[in-house]
């Protein structure tokens, strides 16, 4: 599987985790009923915040595969050229929103619909800054997507 597919399934995946509860409202459930079964939910439970204690090993399974699909999205971003500033800031950014957002869904009860989990708005200005200023300099922007 090529880098930029990864890429693309790495956010997707990103953004299927932190809206379970608003996906399950509008009858939606992204995570395979098999996988649900074999730990003895279903795409119901997960309409109750406390069964994150059954869920968190497979939330977790899911959390580690799309870690492997941003690394792969940040040997991407290796292969473009460097002076191709906007190019590069482009895809920096939801890499590393996608990488705080991972950390926030180790930490956070997803299944609790009113404690959504997303990067605040102040922190996603702070990495647009940071990646901006950091685009010039091939070594601080790649320290960046460590």
């Amino acid at each position: 599987m090529s880098s930029g597919v990864r890429f693309g399934k790495a956010l997707q995946l990103i953004n299927i985790l932190r809206d379970i509860p608003e996906d399950l409202e509008i009858g939606r459930c992204y995570i395979p009923t098999d996988d649900l079964e074999k730990i003895g939910l279903s795409p119901d439970d997960l309409l109750h915040s406390d069964s994150i204690d059954i869920f968190r090993p497979l939330l977790d399974q899911y959390i580690e595969r799309t870690e492997e699909h941003l690394d792969e999205a940040v040997r991407y971003i290796g292969l473009l050229p460097h002076s191709q500033y906007r190019l590069r800031g482009a895809c920096m950014i939801p890499v590393i929103i996608g990488q705080r957002t991972l950390a926030l869904l180790k930490t956070q009860n997803v299944l609790d619909r009113n404690n959504r989990v997303k990067v605040s708005r102040k922190e996603i200005k702070e990495i647009i800054r940071k990646v901006i200023m950091s685009l010039p300099f091939k070594k601080m922007s790649n320290s960046l997507l460590a």
